[in-house]
């Protein structure tokens, strides 16, 4: 049974190196972690604040580390500063909700 915390959740967003891995160092929780928000129906999308790589580019490095995604499942530079500028709103029970202004 899944968590009724997160049944609510529909989408996360995860920042990459450093995050899911560092470097040429894939974390060894990443495709764990990857395939749990699969199985329970909740989607990812992969950020970038780095405008010297592209879609493609990431496409490439992530399918080395065994991972098969498509340009759909990412935001990188020049929508970074567009998601930046919305903001976020802490809610009285500590959540945050993205896309609403700050």
């Amino acid at each position: 049974m899944m968590n009724k915390n997160l049944t609510a959740v529909r989408q996360v967003f995860l920042d990459m190196d450093g995050t899911i891995y560092h470097g040429s160092e894939l974390f060894p929780t990443t495709i764990p972690f990857l395939n749990f928000l699969t199985e329970r129906g909740i989607g990812y999308t992969f950020l970038s604040n780095n405008s010297s790589y592209g879609h493609e580019d990431y496409i490439a490095r992530l399918g080395k580390f065994g991972i098969k995604t498509g340009p759909e499942n990412f935001i990188s530079p020049p929508i970074m500063p567009l998601i930046t500028s919305v903001g976020t709103n802490r809610r009285s029970n500590g959540s945050i909700r993205w896309g609403c202004p700050a």
